[in-house]
């Protein structure tokens, strides 16, 4: 079984027309970590909206949903 990473670049490779091969490899999705990108998203706004609005916004979010995502971004 090849994993989840592999199907997609597979899948992401038959797409491309005319077998531009390395034009799929370029794919932010093979070389940018999901967890940095979304723990900069977040670090991002949080500085444009200051803590105490950002703090606002988060209470906001689902408890659940929050939980997830301090799951995910554990060990950054």
């Amino acid at each position: 079984m090849l994993g989840v990473e592999s199907d997609h670049l597979r899948a992401s490779l038959l797409r491309i027309a005319g077998g531009n091969w390395l034009l799929a490899l370029e794919d932010p999705v093979h070389s940018v970590s999901l967890q940095q990108f979304v723990y900069e998203k977040l670090k991002a706004q949080q500085a444009l909206m200051g803590d105490q609005g950002f703090g606002v916004l988060m209470e906001t979010v689902d408890t659940e949903l929050v939980r997830q995502l301090q799951e995910f971004l554990q060990g950054l």
